[in-house]
């Protein structure tokens, strides 16, 4: 789910650190089935993070079926594992790991971390989930209330959340992007065991799957666990990924207003991304250069809405990269006491076009932009089990585990003049979509 951070520009990082931080380098291999894993050796301590991608995320429910991925997702910690009557997440539990998952537009993700001595019983209970899914009707149906109460919390309950999940629809129309990740409410309630089990069935096979081991393991004993365990899954045809029918339409300028007694004042614009990065989005440079300009964008942005308004709430800066289709660029901020929704957007607009002119970002602000990115990076790749869910993302949104590897060198590539031709397509005249959030005082 989308989430707003005070002071922060939220983005999906790629967060690579050099090889040195590996005992050898990352290594890919493929089983006979399809199967692909990642290996990233680490010594330092007796523990296995293991992160496992499904090429499969809500782009793929069905019609009128909106949050099955997600639903899925909850069912696989509920399935009947090796005869007991335990929970996937009761049994790692025991094991002393810790477990969860996230389902995303494109993927869906599990992700464990596990004492070493324990990573033979974690791939057999991730082989037995792959190989088949059995849902005892009471555990599903105890499971459809809680993603349903997951809805109520974090949408129906969230005012800006609910608003920002309508805009999304808006921005995107009858794309695949603008459907609910977790699913539409009245859609949720319709979906049965069947339609579970025959979306897993679809869906969950070794072909169509990437697992990342990172930690106290070898690329030789990877091999050995990954045949023992996986190998005797049969690859299946897996249906090819949806054909967009409906293309982020030119619409021009549309704005949505919002009221609700609990908002203070706050703002988005979502900008279309320009064919020019939508092409280049398997190069990791185009992703790296993306992530440049939120940064820079978020410090300078910053300081021009303090000295406009005296006052900041909230700032964020987005862009969704780890999309397969890269599509959205948005600016949303929040001020208190400020009613005047034209002037926050004019000072967004008139911003974003000043920055365009070469000297308005320099350098300096360049280099510290990297050094920040550079940063976040490290301080990822120094966490077992970060390491191996960003790389996965990254795998699986198609990006070369070549340019993964030569990250550092691809960021110092970036010139100033590369992240301002990005910011004048960005802003160039094209679709985009201003959402207002109003407090029910300020819509009076």
């Amino acid at each position: 789910m989308r989430k707003r951070f005070y002071l922060l520009f939220v983005l999906y990082w790629g967060c690579f650190a050099p090889l040195s931080t590996f005992s050898q380098p990352p290594e890919v291999f493929h089983l006979n089935n399809g199967l692909r894993v990642i290996v990233m050796c680490d010594e330092r301590a007796p523990v296995v993070a293991m992160s496992l991608f499904y090429h499969v995320g809500s782009i793929n429910d069905p019609l009128h079926k909106s949050g099955i991925a997600h639903f899925l997702e909850h069912m696989m910690f509920q399935g009947l594992f090796q005869d007991t009557r335990e929970d996937f997440k009761t049994i790692v539990t025991n094991l002393g790991g810790t477990t969860g998952a996230t389902t995303t537009f494109d993927y869906t993700n599990y992700y464990t971390i596990i004492p070493k001595k324990n990573i033979t019983k974690l791939l057999a209970l991730e082989a037995d989930r792959m190989a088949q899914l059995s849902i005892a009707d009471e555990r599903f149906q105890k499971e459809r209330h809680v993603v349903i109460q997951e809805r109520l919390d974090r949408i129906e309950d969230a005012p800006s959340a609910r608003a920002n999940e309508i805009a999304n629809a808006h921005f995107y129309m009858q794309n695949r992007y603008g459907r609910s990740v977790i699913g539409w409410l009245h859609e949720i309630e319709t979906i049965l065991p069947h339609d579970i089990t025959s979306f897993h069935t679809r869906w969950y096979a070794p072909n169509n799957a990437t697992i990342v081991l990172s930690g106290d393991v070898s690329v030789a004993e990877a091999k050995t666990l990954m045949a023992q365990y996986f190998s005797k899954i049969p690859q299946r045809t897996v249906p090819p990924r949806p054909q967009e029918q409906n293309p982020l339409p030119d619409f021009g300028r549309q704005t949505l207003e919002f009221v609700h007694p609990e908002f203070g004042f706050s703002t988005s614009i979502f900008y279309k991304l320009p064919a020019s990065v939508a092409q280049t989005w398997n190069q990791y440079k185009t992703r790296l250069t993306l992530q440049l300009l939120t940064s820079m964008l978020k410090q300078k942005l910053n300081k021009v809405f303090i000295n406009h308004f005296k006052s900041l709430h909230e700032i964020t800066v987005q862009s969704y990269t780890a999309y397969k289709e890269a599509t959205e660029f948005s600016v949303s901020f929040s001020i208190k006491n400020l009613k005047d929704g034209q002037a926050m957007t004019s000072v967004i607009e008139n911003t974003l076009q000043q920055l365009t002119l070469e000297q308005n970002l320099t350098e300096d602000d360049l280099k510290q932009a990297r050094f920040t990115l550079k940063n976040s990076f490290y301080e990822t790749f120094s966490n077992l089990l970060d390491r191996a869910k960003e790389y996965g993302a990254f795998l699986t949104t198609g990006i070369s585990i070549e340019d993964l590897n030569q990250w550092e060198s691809i960021l110092e590539s970036i010139t100033l003049a590369d992240i301002q031709g990005m910011l004048k397509d960005i802003t160039s005249p094209g679709p985009r979509l201003i959402a207002y959030l109003l407090s029910g005082e300020a819509s009076q």
